[in-house]
C-alpha cells in the first residue's frame, strides 16, 4: 500500500508491473529469494532454522506444512532436525508460559524419499517431517499431562 500511495498506481498496476517486470507474483518472487538465501547459507555449513507451517497458529494446533524445508534438504543434501516447540494449553506461548522444546531425531535428506525433486515428493516429504514434529507434540502434551497430575 504504501508502494502505490508513493507511486499514485493501484494494487493491481503495481501487482501487474512487478509480474511483468519480475516473471512472478511478490509473494512468489519474496519465496525464491528466501529460498535462495537459505540454500546459500547451508552451502556454506550454516544452519538454517525453518518453520515448517511458515507462520504460527493462533490456536496452537499444528498447520500444513509447506515444502521449503524439503526442498533445501534435497538440494543441499542436508539434514532436517525436527523441532517442536510445545505449550501447556497448546496456544500461543505467553511470557512465563511453561513450554517444552524438543528435538526429534535427525532427518537424513535420502529418508525423505525425493528423487526427482517433483513438487509431489516435497509435499510428501514436508508432511513425513511434520509427522516428526507431530509425534513430538503428542509427546510433550502427554509430558504436560502427567506433570500436571504429579503436582
Amino acid at each position: 500500500e504504501d508502494v502505490c500511495l508513493m507511486t499514485g498506481c493501484s494494487r493491481e498496476t503495481i501487482f501487474f508491473l512487478f509480474k511483468k517486470h519480475f516473471h512472478s507474483s511478490p509473494m512468489k518472487y519474496l519465496k525464491k529469494l528466501r529460498l535462495d538465501y537459505a540454500r546459500h547459507l547451508l552451502e556454506d555449513g550454516n544452519v538454517v532454522a525453518i518453520f515448517l507451517e511458515r507462520t504460527r497458529s493462533r490456536t496452537g494446533k499444528l498447520l500444513q506444512p509447506k515444502s521449503g524445508a524439503a526442498i533445501l534438504a534435497y538440494q543441499t543434501k542436508a539434514p532436517v532436525l525436527p523441532v517442536c516447540i510445545t505449550c501447556r494449553d497448546e496456544k500461543l506461548p505467553k511470557a512465563g508460559s511453561r513450554l517444552i522444546v524438543s528435538c526429534g531425531d535427525l532427518i537424513l535428506p535420502e529418508e525423505l524419499g525425493i528423487e526427482n525433486g517433483e513438487n509431489s515428493e516435497y509435499r510428501r516429504a514436508a508432511r513425513l517431517i511434520m509427522d516428526r514434529i507431530r509425534a513430538l507434540r503428542e509427546r510433550d502434551l502427554k509430558d504436560f499431562d502427567r506433570k500436571a497430575g504429579e503436582e
